[in-house]
């Protein structure tokens, strides 16, 4: 009996220690957030504030701070670029087009800092929802082996296509 108790005793004092690790990281998980989405909110006011923005770019803005706090959505697009890659060139050639969006940031470039700052703010802020597949976004997608930031741009420019009906809900459930 008093191995069954010491047993029980370690196993105890290993759950709470593990539980207790868990959510100090979580904790960390959702300062993170936090500070990212404070980001986001700030670099987007200049863009609202100007009555020149494209609607392309109100559009995508409207989307981030829809999909930000998605607890689910960093698993949403990690599904996505690992099952359903192919045409992430083609969907990025194609988000480069906008005339509208290309002559106001030719026209405003102190706009553009705002505009990636909010960018890659909201993406780093997603990732910081999900435990598990935030972690890998943030090593597979936002940077190189060397952790240095690299391409949060390019996987805004995607993120619309990879859920268009996100309003409707259908597509968003789907991945």
């Amino acid at each position: 009996m008093n191995g069954t108790m010491a047993y029980a005793i370690i196993f105890f004092v290993l759950f709470v220690f593990a539980v207790y690790y868990w959510t100090r990281w979580r904790t960390k998980q959702e300062l993170m957030f936090e500070r990212h989405a404070s980001k986001f909110y700030e670099s987007i006011a200049p863009l609202l504030d100007d009555p020149d923005t494209p609607s392309g770019i109100v559009e995508l803005i409207e989307f981030l701070n829809d999909i930000i706090s998605d607890r689910s959505i960093a698993s949403k697009i990690l599904g996505h670029l690992l099952f359903r890659h192919k045409g992430f060139e083609e969907t990025y050639d194609d988000a480069e087009d906008d005339p509208a969006v290309s002559d106001f940031l030719g026209r405003r470039k102190e706009l553009m800092k705002p505009l990636m700052e909010a960018i890659v703010s909201s993406l780093v802020a997603m990732t910081y929802r999900g435990p598990v597949a935030g972690v890998v976004l943030r090593r597979l997608v936002f940077f190189d082996l060397a952790r240095v930031r690299s391409r949060p741009a390019v996987v805004a420019s995607e993120l619309k296509s990879f859920f268009p009906d996100h309003h409707g809900g259908a597509a968003a459930t789907a991945c």
